[in-house]
């Protein structure tokens, strides 16, 4: 055999491990709070007053939880996911949450005081970055305005 056929069948076989850890990791929890359950969740909708209802579930909860966002591009206007929480919550995020493309305030997505927070999933948190930038003149003026992050 040889060392590329080596190299490969090595890498694959790390990568076939850490599959299988990163999926018993992520079917850990006790209490699964599907986003689905707080409403008509479909791609193309805000779906903020949903995901702080399921935060404020499993931030609430005395066994470790799951918040579960299904595959999709969902609108979100503001999260603010603040502890400390009861237990350990694995955000699960399936999708895309994407900002809106004209941000109000300092802040879009924000995890804040959570001790045992995972986040886990294919999923992206899309800040809208090209429309932001745009507001950005740092590289010309010291006091510049901040964006939201």
């Amino acid at each position: 055999m040889s060392t590329i056929q080596s190299s490969f069948l090595i890498a694959t076989i790390l990568m076939l491990l850490l599959l299988d850890f990163t999926v018993n990791a992520q079917s850990s929890a006790d209490v699964v709070f599907p986003l689905k359950r707080y409403g008509n969740i479909v791609p193309g909708t805000d779906i903020t007053k949903a995901l702080a209802n399921a935060w404020k579930d499993a931030c609430t909860s005395n066994r470790s939880s799951a918040i579960v966002i299904p595959g999709g591009i969902f609108n979100v206007k503001e999260g603010i996911f603040k502890g400390p929480c009861n237990s350990p919550i694995d955000f699960q995020l399936g999708g895309t949450l994407q900002a809106p493309k004209s941000l109000q305030g300092n802040n879009w997505i924000t995890f804040e005081r959570i001790d045992r927070l995972t986040l886990s999933g294919e999923g992206v948190f899309d800040g809208q970055g090209k429309a932001a930038w745009k507001k950005n003149d740092c590289h010309k003026r010291i006091n510049c305005a901040q964006l939201p992050i």
